[in-house]
């Protein structure tokens, strides 16, 4: 089913009693430019996402330099669902009226 007031909107998936889904507060909020490293092993994924960090040299320029934000690891059934729901957010962002990023 389509959001009304947004007809392009995703439609809604049922996942549960929101009140159940535990941590959803005190997780923590990653933001990232790369995921340079991944792949796969003992039916596991893994996926290595960083980020681009700016900090000041001792003589006053900017520098930038990349730290390790997150480490994936999942099934593949964890990164079907990532797939997923990556493909869905491109969707909704290629959206008639929608602004880009």
């Amino acid at each position: 089913m389509r959001d009304p007031i947004n007809p392009f909107s995703l439609p809604r998936i049922k996942t549960g009693d929101p009140q159940k889904l535990e941590g959803a507060l005190d997780a923590p909020i990653i933001y990232f430019d790369e995921a340079p490293i991944f792949g796969t092993g003992n039916g596991v994924g893994r996926i290595l996402l960083t980020a681009i960090v700016q900090d000041i040299a001792t003589d006053g320029t900017l520098i930038g330099h990349r730290k390790v934000v997150a480490q994936l690891r999942g099934s593949a059934a964890a990164f079907e669902q990532l797939r997923t729901a990556l493909d869905r957010m491109a969707a909704m962002s290629e959206a008639p009226g929608s602004t880009k990023n």
